[in-house]
């Protein structure tokens, strides 16, 4: 009877281990998917949600298919006194841009937007390089990108032959409104009450438009485009947001905004003009109606003296009179405004033709 009970005691005692141990491994396995995860979430004000955006890409990155070698310079960017004593490249005058448009998700199929393009009469492609999440349309040899990339190698291959046959390259990224890089340089992030990075209305995070990093990565993204054969970056979300709560975001600094977006397309500008690339920037219709917009930082005098173009999104009833008489004013009446204002439209306005335009797939 003895015997019997100890061996109970035994089978209990092991069983009470095995137990525990399955209880610490299953702690374990729970830390490691939360921290794991933590990455990829979202606080807005319905609460914390995955993110379920991002796909990354694993294939090797290719060659330069230019003669430029990209300087990447996104973890040494060059010092001031250094980029001073650098002459910018001179480049050729700036035509009028007859182009068409090519979305992020065109590039995922190549075959069928070279088909796309094959009857089509254009001198420049305004291509969509990098979206909002920050996945980048190329596999890029930037330090720290590697995550990023989602592009195959026939990308690169579909740069290099548009190049070869004399078109016009323009890349467009979303600069300040990237998900990824956010996520990886935090402390350079908008935060809110408490240190968790702020999103806007569709659960983006935003970098601060003074982060030393964000402007450095736009630097090498620009200088890497270049050796790929593109002539001019555009500019998309280089501002402070609007959309959403920005009213809740706490600013570690005091510099007014405007100040800040200037700075930041002074410092771009200078970097990339010795590489001999063009630098522009995407405006709502609103604000180049109105002149300024002080919660995205843009001051519409102060931009036009500082990019190669201006570009502005509008659809079929935007007020293109009244977008082109704010132009004008914000210029001073500048002569050339042909050559430097872009239109983004599926519109077949006729008004267009004095212009430039970005033709959008209907």
């Amino acid at each position: 009877m003895k015997l019997t009970s100890m061996r109970r005691r035994k089978s209990m005692r092991s069983l009470g281990l095995l137990i525990t141990a399955l209880v610490l491994l299953a702690v374990v396995i729970a830390i490691f998917v939360f921290f794991y995860l933590q990455r990829y979430m979202v606080y807005s004000a319905d609460g914390a949600q995955l993110n379920k955006d991002a796909t990354f890409g694993t294939a090797a990155i290719p060659e330069p298919t230019s003669t430029i070698s990209p300087q990447l310079i996104y973890d040494d960017p060059i010092p001031e006194d250094e980029l001073a004593a650098m002459a910018p490249v001179e480049m050729p005058e700036l035509e009028k841009l007859n182009a068409v448009f090519v979305s992020y998700n065109e590039l995922a199929d190549i075959p069928a937007l070279e088909a796309r393009l094959k009857d089509m009469e254009y001198s420049s492609l305004v291509i969509q390089v990098k979206r909002d999440h920050g996945n980048l349309a190329w596999q890029s040899a930037i330090p720290g990108t590697a995550e990023y990339c989602e592009g195959t190698p026939d990308v690169l291959e579909f740069f290099k032959s548009q190049a070869e046959m004399g078109k016009y390259l323009v890349a467009k990224i979303s600069c300040f409104r990237d998900d990824l890089f956010a996520l990886d340089h935090q402390s350079e992030g908008l935060p809110i009450t408490g240190g968790a990075l702020w999103v806007d209305s569709d659960n983006y995070y935003w970098m601060s438009p003074e982060s030393p990093s964000a402007l450095n990565y736009i630097i090498s993204i620009g200088t890497e485009l270049k050796g790929y054969g593109f002539s001019e970056l555009l500019l998309d979300n280089f501002s402070y947001p609007t959309s959403g709560n920005p009213s809740s975001i706490i600013y570690s600094s005091s510099t007014p905004k405007a100040t800040a977006i200037s700075s930041g397309a002074d410092l771009i500008r200078s970097s990339l003009s010795v590489v001999g690339m063009r630098v522009s920037i995407q405006c709502a219709a609103s604000t180049c109606s109105s002149g300024a917009n002080s919660g995205a930082g843009h001051n519409m005098s102060e931009l036009v003296s500082r990019f190669d173009r201006i570009y502005v999104e509008l659809d079929a009833g935007s007020n293109i009179g009244g977008v082109i008489d704010g132009l004008v004013m914000s210029s001073g009446g500048k002569v050339f405004m042909e050559n430097w204002v872009v239109f983004i439209t599926a519109s077949n306005d006729t008004r267009f033709q004095e212009y430039g335009v970005a033709k959008v797939s209907e």
